[in-house]
């Protein structure tokens, strides 16, 4: 393995994969207070008149995984397809379809299945090259240091639904 994957790995730590999501666990993710910290984020940048509806707002933050630059791109993009000075819900709409088209041209058959893997807890958090691309173009999500999840939009994609056979 090369130095550069070992150096990558060396910044994640080896705790369960799913112990974000356990009630009891002291590292339990506050979506509430993520999605709120999200929100605030968008309308200090954007006002809310700007947005048809809450609802487009929250489609979009539903969208980025969590991930700021995410969101800002969706936002960018939703206000490039606009053509009434407003962010409507069929224009966040074609923004998520355009990160999806991105991530549909970088991703192949093993990435998904990669990814599946790993959504289901299936999958051991070894070191492999493999998985740094996937979190370089943000395919696969780490959350507090220790939870991974497939970004959103590629589990909406064709191929991260597909069943693989043996």
């Amino acid at each position: 393995m090369s130095d550069r994957v070992t150096e990558f790995f060396k910044l994640r730590k080896n705790l369960e994969p799913n112990e974000a999501l356990d009630p009891d666990s002291p590292l339990r993710v506050d979506t509430a207070h993520a999605r709120d910290t999200l929100r605030r984020m968008v309308l200090a940048r954007v006002p809310l008149e700007w947005f048809d509806s809450e609802d487009t707002m929250d489609y979009l933050i539903d969208h980025c995984g969590g991930h700021p630059r995410d969101l800002v791109r969706l936002l960018s993009l939703t206000w490039q397809k606009s053509r009434h000075n407003r962010l409507e819900r069929a224009d966040a709409e074609k923004a998520v379809a355009s990160l999806a088209s991105d991530f549909r041209r970088l991703l192949n058959t093993e990435d998904y299945a990669l990814l599946r893997r790993i959504d289901q807890g299936d999958e051991d958090r070894a070191e492999r090259p493999e998985l740094v691309k996937l979190f370089q173009i943000l395919a696969l999500l780490e959350y507090n240091d220790h939870w991974w999840r497939s970004h959103p939009i590629v589990q909406g994609l064709p191929g991260y639904a597909r069943d693989v056979g043996p």
